[in-house]
Formats: structure tokens, sequence, C-alpha cells
């Protein structure tokens, strides 16, 4: 599962930083940046031979929290320099 959440336009290493202690606190998932260096996306790997609803849910549920509990920083990063 891959979701785009930002262009990136900063290479303030401080939000490289954060964007790592984010991940820490990730359930399911974590944010990676894609090559070249400009947009963060959500990724969370599953297997799709086993799959069911309440691993979905965990992953959409684990990155609508990590959204909502830092959206003023996101929003900060989204809008630098845009």
């Amino acid at each position: 599962m891959e979701q785009h959440i930002f262009d990136l336009n900063s290479d303030d290493p401080a939000i490289y930083k954060r964007l790592l202690q984010i991940n820490r606190e990730i359930v399911h998932g974590a944010f990676v940046l894609t090559n070249p260096q400009n947009k963060i996306l959500f990724r969370d790997t599953l297997q799709l031979a086993n799959l069911d609803i309440n691993e979905l849910e965990g992953s959409l549920n684990s990155l609508t929290l990590t959204l909502i509990e830092n959206v003023d920083e996101i929003l900060s990063w989204s809008t630098a320099n845009a």
C-alpha cells in the first residue's frame, strides 16, 4: 500500500530527522522518500495471499492517526517553498 502525502521542496536535514522520529511512532507502515528526493509517501507492505480486512484497516488507521498527530508539521513542510 502506498500513498503520496506531499511534495518536499526543501533540503532541510531537520525535516528528514523528524520524519525518522515520526516513523518510530507509527504502528504500521512508514514515511518514505522517492528518488529523486522530492515526494514523501506513506508505505506499508502487506501480503496479498492472506490479506484480511483487519490488516488493511490497521494500515489505514495507522496512516490516519499519524497524519492527525503531526498535521501542523506536515502542512508546514508541504507548503514550504510551494
